[in-house]
């Protein structure tokens, strides 16, 4: 009983130290959220562009004078200008008397040059030649890319004002081209998260503390069990101290003898089949 009662003692107090140590508790929340994210897409697109070019060349209007009377010689002017190769439209408009046009390359501007009268100008060749008019208008092949001389004479008597245009017809350039386009749009979703929480308490009493706790009370059980197996089963015996006076009993008479008895002890009468005394409660 003892060395259970230690025991006990030992457990508990283990178990009480246990239980003031610190233990560190997680614990996992999981929620739902809802997350807007972007999405991105891209997108080709291919166009077919034409265009046309059509430069101008020469516009300009001036007065061109006559020949004064004498049918010999030649009032003229002339312009040098660049010409790529190509198709050129050609036009121009002679107000109060007529003219003569040429359209030159290098080579027919030197054999302009070299003449003087007006019937050797009429010979010279070039790309075109037009006597004696007050408009014309025409498309004209230009085979080289280079300087081309615009050529005005004016064998009439009267002042020539002209108006001369000058055009590269049109071409059509057709260009594929190809454009990437960005765009951006947006999208929510569901999205699950965990939250974890981490957080310290006492460990509280355990198993050693309890085991201990009735330990100790099976010991106290069994000591109280044991004290009430020890105590005496009779009655205790009260003994009277004798006086100076004490007288003693008289001895049984004949008559009481067949049918009663004296305690043992105290000699009072007691009844032939008693057991304890009555008085003293001796057993007999």
């Amino acid at each position: 009983m003892i060395v259970l009662a230690v025991l006990g003692a030992g457990l508990s107090f283990l178990g009480y130290n246990e239980s003031l140590k610190l233990l560190t508790v997680t614990s996992t929340e999981s929620f739902t959220a809802t997350s807007l994210r972007v999405i991105t897409s891209v997108s080709t697109e291919t166009r077919v562009i034409t265009t046309s070019d059509g430069e101008s060349i020469l516009s300009h209007t001036f007065d061109l004078e006559g020949l004064g009377g004498t049918q010999r010689w030649y009032h003229w002017r002339y312009y040098d200008v660049r010409i790529d190769a190509g198709q050129v439209h050609v036009s121009f408009t002679s107000v109060g008397a007529q003219a003569d046009f040429w359209l030159l390359d290098e080579k027919g501007m030197a054999q302009f040059k070299a003449k003087y009268t007006a019937e050797e100008l009429k010979d010279v060749a070039g790309l075109v030649h037009r006597f004696s008019s007050n408009h014309y208008e025409s498309t004209v092949t230009i085979p080289l890319s280079g300087i081309y001389y615009v050529v005005f004479g004016n064998p009439s008597k009267g002042t020539a004002s002209i108006t001369v245009n000058m055009d590269m017809v049109p071409q059509q350039t057709v260009v594929t081209k190809t454009e990437k386009h960005t765009y951006y749009s947006t999208e929510q979703s569901p999205l699950v998260t965990e939250t974890v929480t981490v957080s310290t308490q006492p460990a509280q009493f355990g198993v050693l503390f309890y085991g201990g706790i009735g330990l100790v009370v099976i010991a106290v059980i069994l000591l109280a069990l044991s004290t009430i197996r020890r105590k005496p089963t009779t009655a205790p015996v009260s003994v009277p101290s004798p006086g100076p006076a004490a007288v003693a009993p008289p001895p049984p008479t004949a008559a009481q003898g067949s049918e009663g008895k004296f305690c043992v002890n105290c000699g009072a009468p007691l009844s032939a089949r008693a057991s304890f005394c009555n008085k003293c409660g001796t057993k007999q």
